[in-house]
C-alpha cells in the first residue's frame, strides 16, 4: 500500500518507512537482548513519520520533494495525514479509497 507525499504528492510503499527506520537507528535500539521490542520501536518508526510529513519526500531518501508531482494528492495527503496523526496505515488506507472512488483524478 502506497503513502503519498505531503509536499509533492509521489508515492512512496508504506515499507519505505521501516527501511528508513532500519537506516537510521541501530537495530539494537528495539532489538533488546536479539528479541524485537515493539515498544522500543515505536519512538523510531514515530520518529520518522513525523519527518516525512513535515518535510515530505527528502525525509525517506528522496534527493529532493521538487515541484508538486500532483497537487491533488499532495493536499489529500496533508489533511489525511493531520486528521489521523499517528494512524499511517489508516491514512493509507483512506487514501486508497479516494483512490478508487476516482476523488483523486484531475486538478
Amino acid at each position: 500500500m502506497d503513502i503519498y507525499c505531503p509536499k509533492c504528492g509521489e508515492p512512496w510503499d508504506m515499507d519505505t518507512i521501516h527501511e528508513e527506520v532500519a537506516e537510521r537507528f541501530d537495530p539494537t535500539l528495539w532489538r533488546l537482548n536479539g528479541v524485537y521490542n515493539q515498544a522500543a520501536y515505536d519512538p523510531l518508526y514515530q520518529e520518522v513519520r513525523k519527518d516525512f510529513r513535515r518535510r515530505g519526500c527528502v525525509a525517506l531518501g528522496g534527493s529532493n520533494c521538487g515541484p508538486v508531482a500532483d497537487r491533488r494528492r499532495a493536499e489529500a495527503a496533508a489533511v489525511v495525514m493531520d486528521l489521523l496523526g499517528d494512524d499511517l496505515d489508516g491514512a493509507a488506507a483512506l487514501l486508497e479509497d479516494f483512490e478508487f472512488l476516482g476523488m483523486m483524478d484531475g486538478e
